[in-house]
Parts: structure tokens; C-alpha cells; sequence
């Protein structure tokens, strides 16, 4: 015997073949059910990163592997702000790329121009994930605004 796999409107339909004999094809409604199962089990797509450019700038560009000091401000869906930079007065410096950066900011900054200031904003899985964090709930969508003060060329 030999199986023979027909693939169609997201269904895999087995044909068994045996000589010149052959199951007959499966239900109408057991095509239905089946349809009906492998669309409730799926998944729906995961939002996009975003971003907008409130000020391209004019310097250096932010690139993987380049060191880059942003000031920024982070909040939640509510406008609630688990973190901003301005206050303290010192801007985060990383490595674009590190693995210790969410990966939002990571693929946000990219093209980025000192003197640049960018919205992002950022879906749970590109930023903490299920992993809830001191302000930040689990599977947060995260806004930050970031102005791109410094980039080490």
C-alpha cells in the first residue's frame, strides 16, 4: 500500500491506494470537522514591531553591533510609565544586538540617526514575553519613545 498526501485550503486529505481500488474520500462533514479543528487550533498572528520616526536625525547610524546611548521613556497600553531616563539624567548605553537588550529595541534602533528621536511600539513577544518584570505585567505591549543621543562609530 501507498499513501499519497493531497494538500488543500489548509487540509491534508490521505488517499490510501491499493491497485485500482480506493477508499472512498471522507465526508463532507468530516471535512467540515476537520477544518474546523485545525482553525481553532491555530494561532493568531503576532502583531508587528512598529515604528515612527518623530525626528529623523542627521549623525551616526545605529547599527548591530555599534555601542549607542538613548535616552528614553517607557509606558504601558494605560500611559503608565514603568521607566524613563530623562530624570535621572544618564542615558542607557548597550552594545545594538546585545542579547541583554529586548529584542523590540534591538531591531527598532537599527537605522536609527544620532540626534534621532523614534516611537516603537513593542508586542509582548518581542519585549518580556510571559515574564512579568517590576512595573510591567506578563505579555505587555510596550511603548517607548527613544532619542538616539550618542552612537560609537
Amino acid at each position: 500500500m501507498k499513501k499519497l498526501l493531497l494538500l488543500g485550503a489548509s487540509l491534508a486529505l490521505p488517499l490510501v491506494l491499493a491497485g485500482a481500488a480506493c477508499e472512498p474520500p471522507p465526508s463532507r462533514s468530516a471535512v467540515e470537522a476537520a477544518s474546523a479543528s485545525a482553525a481553532a487550533s491555530s494561532a493568531a498572528p503576532a502583531a508587528s514591531l512598529e515604528i515612527d520616526d518623530v525626528k529623523v536625525g542627521a549623525g551616526a547610524e545605529a547599527r548591530e553591533g555599534r555601542a549607542v546611548s538613548v535616552h528614553y521613556r517607557g509606558t504601558l497600553k494605560d500611559g503608565s510609565v514603568f521607566d524613563d531616563s530623562h530624570p535621572r539624567g544618564q542615558p542607557l548605553t548597550f552594545i545594538v544586538g546585545d542579547k541583554n537588550i529586548i529584542a523590540g529595541w534591538n531591531k527598532g534602533i537599527v537605522g536609527m540617526r544620532k540626534g534621532g528621536v523614534r516611537k516603537l511600539v513593542v508586542p509582548a513577544y518581542l519585549g518580556y514575553g510571559d515574564n512579568a518584570q517590576a512595573k510591567i505585567p506578563a505579555n505587555s505591549t510596550l511603548y517607548f519613545e527613544l532619542e538616539l543621543v550618542h552612537v560609537v562609530e
